[in-house]
C-alpha cells in the first residue's frame, strides 16, 4: 500500500488515480495526524508520499516521528514552496518538486517500490 499525505483534496485526488491506474493501492490522509492514526490503526505501508507543506505538523516533522518505528517505509516528499530544505534532505528522503511530473513521479516511485526488500 502507498499511502499519499497531502492536504489539498484535488491533489489527492490526482494522485490516487494516476497511482491507482498503475495498480497500486493507495489511501489519503489530509494530514500528519491524520497518518498517525492511520498507521496505528492499520499498520505500515510500503512507502508514503509526503506533502512538506501540511497544517499542524509537517512533512519532515511526520517523517522524522515516524521513521524510528517504522524503518521498512519508503518515505519521499514533496512540495511546491520548500525545495531548498528538501535539498538538504534529499540524501536522506527523495523529493518531488510541485507541480509533479507523473512521469518522473512514476518512474521513480516503481523504481523505489521494486528495490524494496518488503
Amino acid at each position: 500500500m502507498l499511502l499519499i499525505v497531502e492536504d489539498n483534496p484535488l491533489a489527492s485526488r490526482a494522485l490516487t488515480a494516476l497511482f491507482n491506474s498503475r495498480g497500486y493501492v493507495t489511501r489519503c490522509v489530509s494530514s500528519a495526524e491524520e497518518a498517525l492514526v492511520m498507521l496505528d490503526q492499520s499498520g505500515e505501508p510500503e512507502m508514503m508520499l509526503v506533502d512538506i507543506d501540511l497544517p499542524g505538523m509537517n512533512g519532515i516533522e511526520l517523517i522524522s516521528r515516524i521513521k524510528p518505528r517504522y524503518p521498512r517505509i519508503i518515505y519521499s516528499l514533496m512540495s511546491a514552496d520548500s525545495q531548498e530544505l528538501a535539498r538538504r534532505l534529499e540524501p536522506l528522503v527523495p523529493f518531488f518538486p510541485k507541480p509533479l511530473n507523473p512521469r518522473t513521479l512514476m518512474a521513480a516511485v516503481d523504481e523505489m517500490m521494486h528495490q524494496s526488500p518488503s
